[in-house]
């Protein structure tokens, strides 16, 4: 079963650091599950951590003519403890508004010291007109405690996956084939999907460099 809680405070209720806090430091780069690096490249933890502009992504496996990795899995994910905004969209404004949200993330994680542990993620609740229920946050590393505005919750559990390679307006097709995937192997979807996004588009010109996660909970 996929893992999401949501933990709130009363309205206005300030960010707080737990007593128990992680010595892990953001890093630039980080293995994922299949054994390859991929850069965090989002600009705000890259120019804190390292200054500059980095020069590339690695991924593995290769992409296909379906824009994706040539493989789907199941993972057990690893629960992450991650702070997000929730909000409302239509559907042509995702992209602006994504970037927004993470945008004032970014600032309220510096604002209370806090270190961004990973790269942007992204759910989509629902897709009823004429706007989209979506969430978007970044990992944290510290324990905290939630506001109204700046939300705590836990992210992971068991899932399909597929590596997207290349422009966002492809996700769709690797969501479908993830899908198609799932019913082939006899699972069933258990929440909404999320997506991972490695790599900024600000940063790399070129769409085929472009790397994102997609998670489907499955049971």
């Amino acid at each position: 079963m996929s893992a999401w809680t949501s933990r709130r405070l009363l309205p206005g209720r300030p960010l707080r650091m737990s007593s128990s806090t992680w010595t892990r430091c953001s890093r630039g780069d980080r293995e994922t599950e299949h054994g390859a690096s991929v850069a965090i490249l989002w600009p705000w933890t890259w120019n804190k951590n390292h200054g500059g502009r980095p020069s590339t992504a690695h991924t593995s496996g290769r992409a296909s003519g379906a824009a994706m990795d040539c493989s789907f899995q199941v993972r057990d994910v690893p629960v992450l403890l991650v702070m997000y905004r929730a909000g409302m969209c239509p559907p042509e404004r995702l992209q602006p508004v994504f970037r927004e949200m993470l945008e004032d993330l970014f600032h309220a994680f510096r604002a209370h010291n806090l270190e961004i542990g990973g790269p942007p993620f992204l759910r989509i609740l629902s897709q009823d007109e004429p706007e989209w229920r979506i969430e978007a946050g970044f990992p944290l590393l510290q324990p905290v405690l939630g506001t109204e505005t700046y939300r705590v919750g836990q992210l992971g559990g068991k899932a399909a996956w597929a590596m997207h390679c290349g422009h966002f307006e492809n996700l769709p097709a690797t969501h479908a084939a993830l899908r198609d995937w799932i019913r082939a192997q006899g699972l069933h979807v258990a929440g909404p999907a999320w997506e991972v996004y490695l790599t900024d588009p600000e940063w790399f010109e070129n769409p085929e460099d472009w790397r994102t996660e997609v998670y489907i909970p499955v049971w």
